[in-house]
């Protein structure tokens, strides 16, 4: 090998990785980003207020939903569409500050549909964004960040494969027939490799943005994970069957774990503290 050779070889496979880390990130910046500008519009036109639609009557500006669909709408990214995803739909809403939870001003949630047969992919991927009428554009930050990470998991699974989706929808029936109320269910789950690449994904997606750590961002991820499954509330409710301990050392452990090898196989660029290293 000459050393011309070798160099761009290096190059070749450095921007290899560059293309496998970044999977989906350009097109949800680019979606997520005609989302922002439609929800700053409709907070301009409503003096800084999100504005709820009343029950008679309209709003001059309100906050529609947005769908990428080439067959109807057009805008669908062709990288997508080759991943077998034939809609991506952006569902936008206000809602009263008493639907969310102490100190939330919005949610942001997807889910990702198939309906594949043997030879021939067809997926159809949601984001749900819920504004409480408390939000306000000093709001906007966190808000993107959360609709990028949501986003890129959900491109994420839609361009995984047939048969690892098969697996995971099998795993996941098992993980909410008892409604996640075990343990057991918790890992079967959150711990799927489906899931586990997808979580992976969309915490690289918001540690990227923010500029910290990759496990910065999966131990605030972890705490939001914990803040739930743990909340008096939650463990209050008869059919649950865990503690508070164990859930807690089920996410700092278990699940902590497998999203850190993760990104260390497949995301290198991750920055990784996790006590002796430091890996980039």
């Amino acid at each position: 090998w000459r050393a011309g050779d070798i160099l761009m070889k290096l190059l070749f496979e450095n921007w290899r990785k560059v293309l496998k880390e970044a999977k989906f990130e350009g097109e949800a910046t680019t979606m997520v980003r005609n989302i922002v500008n439609k929800i700053k519009d409709h907070l301009s036109a409503n003096k800084g207020e999100p504005r709820i639609k009343p029950r008679f009557g309209s709003i001059k500006h309100p906050l529609e939903s947005v769908a990428y669909d080439n067959k109807y709408f057009g805008g669908l990214p062709k990288s997508l569409e080759k991943e077998g995803i034939k809609k991506i739909t952006f569902q936008l809403r206000v809602e009263p500050s008493t639907a969310f939870g102490e100190g939330k001003k919005f949610s942001v949630s997807g889910q990702t549909m198939t309906s594949d047969d043997e030879m021939v992919r067809d997926r159809i991927v949601s984001v749900k964004v819920s504004l409480s009428d408390e939000f306000r554009i000093g709001d906007m930050s966190e808000l993107i960040e959360k609709m990028k990470d949501t986003t890129v998991h959900e491109l994420t699974h839609g361009g995984q494969s047939i048969d690892v989706l098969k697996k995971a929808g099998k795993q996941q029936k098992k993980a909410f027939q008892g409604g996640l109320a075990s343990i057991d269910a918790l890992g079967l789950y959150y711990l799927d490799p489906s899931e586990i690449e997808a979580y992976a994904r969309g915490t690289y997606k918001r540690a990227k943005m923010s500029k910290v750590p990759f496990s910065a961002k999966l131990d605030d991820s972890i705490g939001e994970f914990i803040n739930f499954y743990a909340h008096p509330k939650e463990l209050a409710k008869g059919e649950i069957q865990y503690t508070k301990d164990e859930v807690i050392d089920f996410f700092t452990n278990d699940y902590r774990q497998s999203i850190i090898s993760y990104a260390k196989k497949n995301l290198p660029a991750a920055v990784i503290k996790d006590g002796e290293q430091e890996t980039f």
